[in-house]
């Protein structure tokens, strides 16, 4: 989200430089590839009888499903309220991820989701669908959260990044009042608790790496952060099949920490490697 094309298109002074193009044309092709990879999961991993959890998205659902139903969504919005500042992106995601955590504790969605028999195709696939709300709120604030990011030129760095670091300390305290104070952590719902879990982690994570940027020789990003910029949507897919493989080949639940952990070192280094060997021969893995 922080290199979501919308923000390209918002300049310094929070002006939209394409509105009228945008408000002409639905952007829905992007949807399309994510539909495609959902029903190959789904077809895959029923093909081959694939151990899944039903409680995690349901039974037919999967992620890719839930990232095209928000892209959608995100379209659907774009379009009704023509947006032309990143606070009003953050806004409408606050307002979902409200009205969505009301229906889940005080209009029983949480109760449905949680207890209801899949006795049709909508409770079958209950967790997937709830769910989506919530990260659709989530993708909303985070166009805000990732307009934080852009320094002001007449900033000094020291003041920005103070700025920042005291974002994310207000991050991290409201997670803390949420999970305390209304609901712990839920990522299968992607309740109001998860999202604030998600905005902080991400906000640390970026603010630390921004902080790094200002020690003596460190001039440019880290290469495999470029290197998964690159292609996102490859490297995340690479992930899948590579968790995939190691689920059918191992028997993962009896694995002892140990093993685990050197599996999962070189899980990571195997990813690092392929997307960095992939940056180097400057190929972007993207046909939309």
């Amino acid at each position: 989200v922080v290199i979501y094309p919308k923000l390209r298109r918002i300049d310094r002074n929070n002006q939209n430089v394409d509105s009228a193009k945008r408000q002409k044309k639905f952007k829905f092709m992007p949807s399309i590839p994510l539909l495609l990879l959902g029903f190959a999961r789904l077809i895959g991993s029923k093909g081959i009888e694939y151990h899944e959890h039903a409680s995690e998205y349901g039974v037919h659902w999967n992620f890719f499903f839930t990232l095209a139903t928000v892209n959608l969504g995100a379209a659907t919005a774009d379009r009704c309220f023509h947006f032309n500042h990143p606070g009003h992106y953050g806004v409408l995601g606050l307002l979902i991820l409200v009205f969505y955590q009301i229906a889940l504790t005080w209009l029983g969605l949480e109760n449905w989701v949680l207890h209801a028999q899949r006795s049709n195709l909508v409770s079958q696939n209950k967790e997937g669908l709830c769910s989506t709300l919530g990260f659709l709120g989530l993708y909303h604030v985070g166009i805000w959260l990732g307009s934080l990011y852009e320094k002001n030129p007449a900033a000094k760095w020291d003041t920005y990044l103070i700025s920042l670091w005291a974002m994310s300390i207000f991050a991290w305290m409201t997670f803390v009042i949420l999970d305390n104070y209304i609901e712990p952590v839920s990522r299968r719902l992607a309740n109001i608790t998860y999202c604030a879990w998600v905005l902080a982690t991400s906000h640390q994570m970026v603010t630390t790496l921004l902080s790094v940027l200002l020690f003596p020789g460190v001039d440019t990003p880290s290469k495999l952060v470029q290197a998964i910029n690159r292609n996102q949507l490859a490297v995340f897919l690479l992930a899948n099949l590579a968790t995939g493989l190691v689920n059918i080949l191992l028997d993962t639940i009896h694995i002892n920490n140990f093993y685990a952990f050197i599996i999962l070192n070189i899980y990571l280094l195997f990813i690092a490697a392929v997307t960095f060997y992939v940056d180097t021969q400057k190929l972007t893995l993207k046909f939309w």
